[in-house]
């Protein structure tokens, strides 16, 4: 699989196809993720409120062991939930969703505006107004099937990258 990149405001080359967890099972979850791995995907999306980092974490460490893939070239997204922005909260937040990846670090963890989930082009356009600092990505479900170009435009014309983070479930017959 190739894969194009962005550039991160902190130089980080963030592969822009990445294989999302949104709505996968904690059983299906490791083989998914297994199975992207080994496909080529380099980008691994993930959220505690997923329910499934844990079986993510299994995968990326079975991967590693195994030889399919070194850390290094791995990116790996997480983010914290709503409930949990208070300081503490995301530091703790962050720990856990790191020992249950099996991992030292996450390449991306959005926070609120510094890398922003599922924001529609008038939330993204009032934030892009309004914040001292600009988020640099705007992570949200985008792919073939659902382009989304009106988002795809504003986040091009601000510097915002969109990263293509499918979901792994699908619904079935499809």
């Amino acid at each position: 699989m190739s894969t194009n990149t962005a550039t991160l405001q902190s130089g980080a080359k963030m592969p822009l196809n990445g294989f999302g967890t949104w709505k996968a099972s904690v059983e299906e979850t490791e083989q998914a993720v297994t199975a992207a791995l080994r496909a080529g995907y380099r980008h691994i999306d993930c959220a505690a409120v997923y329910w499934n980092e844990a079986a993510v974490g299994t995968a990326i460490s079975k991967a590693i062991s195994g030889g399919v893939v070194k850390r290094e070239d791995l990116f790996i997204t997480s983010k914290v939930w709503n409930t949990c922005h208070a300081t503490d909260k995301v530091v703790d937040s962050c720990r856990q969703s790191l020992k249950d990846h099996q991992v030292d670090y996450f390449d991306l963890f959005l926070v609120r505006d510094i890398g922003v989930s599922n924001y529609s082009v008038a939330l993204l356009v009032d934030t892009l107004n309004y914040a001292r600092i600009k988020p640099s990505v705007n992570q949200c479900e985008a792919h073939v099937y659902f382009a989304r170009p009106q988002l795809r435009d504003v986040c091009r014309e601000f510097g915002v990258h969109l990263p293509c983070t499918p979901s792994s479930q699908r619904p079935k017959g499809r």
